[in-house]
């Protein structure tokens, strides 16, 4: 179990890219301060039941409206810390998406963190430990909450209409997260943007060809990143079945496909082609043109596939 009551502090971070996971491992963790029960958390009795369903008044949950927490409901929730819980003798602040919290707002957050009542729990669900400021991760016991594996990610689709290989790709290409299993399984845009990434890998010989994968790509710039992630874990799959590691393919039924597509590639070529990715990340968070980053990415992996047959 993550959560033993016996060593929880007041203050909790909760660490996983996955806000989903974050979100669920968080009300667990507000149940096993709340239970009415020894063996805690028990599910059943009245504190339990009410963080089951959302409606529990000492279990207060931020942002209520926005994607993050800004400077006003900071102040709110700093000037209610030190109001008396209305039914339990503790109280529990669950913080989501907390790094991206802005400084000014986290700032408000440290003197309550360093003379916080006995009674109050803050919990910090944190996706990016980088943007958290030191001061606050200082006072907060770190928790690396652990990705859920593929068999809690497939259970988890259960509620979707889905096929069984729809389920099974979803899984391999979620990157152990939930949030992007939920994403892909709700986007309509999923299956066919994924045959293109595998066409692209397969067609894409000479520049003949970059105005087709170029004119599609210019298409999709507000899924360009789920584009790129999906390209990447191709991009992890042959690179696997290059260096003969295929336990390590996360689609173990396609491992003959990713060993005919890493013949056309040298190890150096590969590794070259995922630095060049990271550029590509980084090139769209400092917004440059689209279609210039498009094209310079196909460019590239023609280059990194002509050097390895010459």
């Amino acid at each position: 179990m993550l959560f033993n009551r016996n060593n929880i502090t007041n203050a909790s971070m909760l660490i996983n890219s996955d806000s989903l996971v974050l979100k669920e491992q968080s009300l667990l963790l507000a149940k096993t301060i709340m239970c009415l029960n020894e063996n805690a958390p028990c599910n059943n009795c009245l504190q339990c039941q009410k963080i089951e369903h959302n409606n529990n008044v000492d279990v207060l949950i931020y942002p209520k409206e926005k994607s993050a927490i800004i400077v006003e409901e900071m102040l709110e929730i700093v000037e209610s810390v030190l109001l008396t819980p209305y039914e339990h003798d503790k109280k529990v602040y669950i913080l989501n998406n907390f790094s991206s919290t802005n400084i000014q707002a986290q700032n408000k957050l440290l003197k309550t963190l360093e003379e916080m009542p006995n009674n109050v729990y803050f919990i910090l669900n944190v996706e990016n430990e980088t943007k958290v400021l030191p001061t606050i991760k200082s006072r907060c016991n770190k928790i690396y909450v652990p990705n859920k594996n593929n068999n809690d990610l497939y259970d988890s689709l259960k509620e979707f209409n889905l096929t069984v290989d729809e389920k099974n790709e979803i899984v391999a290409f979620c990157n152990h997260s939930q949030q992007n299993a939920f994403d892909y399984a709700q986007n309509e845009t999923f299956f066919p943007l994924l045959n293109f990434v595998f066409d692209l890998w397969t067609n894409l010989r000479n520049s003949s060809q970059i105005l087709k994968y170029s004119s599609k790509l210019y298409q999709i710039k507000s899924e360009f990143m789920t584009f790129l992630r999906l390209y990447s874990l191709i991009l992890h799959n042959v690179f696997y079945a290059k260096i003969g590691k295929f336990d390590m393919i996360s689609e173990p039924d396609k491992i003959e496909l990713y060993k005919i597509l890493s013949k056309d590639f040298s190890i150096k070529s590969l590794i070259n082609i995922s630095k060049y990715c990271i550029k590509v990340n980084q090139k769209l968070d400092s917004n440059c043109n689209h279609n210039m980053v498009v094209d310079n990415f196909l460019l590239t992996i023609l280059q990194e596939r002509a050097r390895w047959q010459q």
